[in-house]
């Protein structure tokens, strides 16, 4: 999770939702189908730093590179972006959800936003976005749509949402790490000179 110092407060406390994201270089969830598909952004950011365990096929949350042992491991930290959306595919399937913005688009968007009025975001417009998986890696294509107006209010109820949900998500980030520091720490306990061989990451 990041929290940037313009957190947005709302039910008392401070939520970990980004709002000045230019400054980035089941049920409820959603996810992107190839082809074409335009997204309208319905809420602030909620970003996620986990790490993907190659080995054991699951991810952990990143507690902060100076004590993350998995950072310290050289695994990869790999950024989740997730928004309440709209999605409408070319085929006329219209969906509400939380979608996790692959980094492609993500990125792709943010460029498109450092260039927009101070009062504009990437809220105020709709993005077409083409995903192509049929070769050896899914590629993505995104290109600024129409200008639409934004529902504040809506934006409020969406993020109260965003916390509920990626919440929950990540606590078993979290006790996904706890279980892998474990491991650890018994492998060096039954060898103190154990550096990797026998950690399964």
């Amino acid at each position: 999770m990041v929290i940037i110092a313009t957190t947005y407060k709302i039910c008392r406390r401070k939520m970990p939702l980004i709002k000045n994201e230019r400054e980035i270089s089941g049920g409820d969830f959603l996810k992107f189908r190839d082809g074409d598909s335009l997204i309208k952004l319905l809420s602030n950011l909620y970003r996620v730093d986990s790490h993907y365990i190659e080995s054991q096929k699951t991810s952990a949350i990143c507690v902060g590179e100076d004590k993350c042992v998995l950072c310290k491991r050289g695994i990869r930290v790999a950024p989740q972006f997730y928004y309440v959306v709209e999605v409408q595919t070319s085929g006329g399937l219209k969906e509400d959800g939380i979608l996790r913005l692959p980094e492609p688009v993500f990125y792709e968007t943010n460029n498109y936003e450092k260039n927009m009025p101070e009062n504009e975001s990437k809220r105020n417009y709709d993005w077409a976005v083409n995903r192509d998986s049929s070769g050896d890696r899914v590629v993505y294509d995104t290109q600024k749509g129409s200008k639409i107006e934004i529902d504040e209010e809506l934006i409020k109820i969406n993020n109260e949402l965003l916390i509920e949900k990626i919440g929950d998500y990540e606590n078993t980030l979290k006790a996904k790490y706890k279980q892998l520091v474990n491991s650890v720490a018994r492998a060096q306990e039954a060898d103190p000179s154990e550096v990797s061989g026998n950690i399964p990451f």
